[in-house]
């Protein structure tokens, strides 16, 4: 989960899926015209190599950022032995 206070600006980058948890975050991503405002339930998807910008614009909001599966199942299984090799050591991730 990320917060982020009212202004503060934070980049996600590649593939992933974000979701609005708490307030009005404002999105763009580079190279696209058209910039998003997403409100508390709303999602968005990144593709792999998108860099995108986000900015809570009222209250503190909160982002749910999931990050999607690899495309190869080699990175796949190699995330998931990291995954589970991080809670063993008791490390959120």
């Amino acid at each position: 989960m990320l917060w982020l206070p009212a202004g503060r600006i934070s980049r996600v980058n590649g593939r992933a899926r974000l979701r609005v948890t708490r307030g009005l975050v404002w999105l763009t991503v580079d190279g696209q015209l058209d910039d998003h405002l997403l409100e508390a339930g709303e999602r968005f998807v990144l593709r792999r190599g998108d860099r995108a910008l986000l900015q809570a614009l009222d209250a503190t909001a909160g982002v749910e950022i999931v990050e999607r599966a690899p495309a190869t199942w080699r990175q796949w299984f190699i995330a998931l032995l990291r995954d589970a090799g991080l809670r063993l050591a008791g490390v959120r991730a």
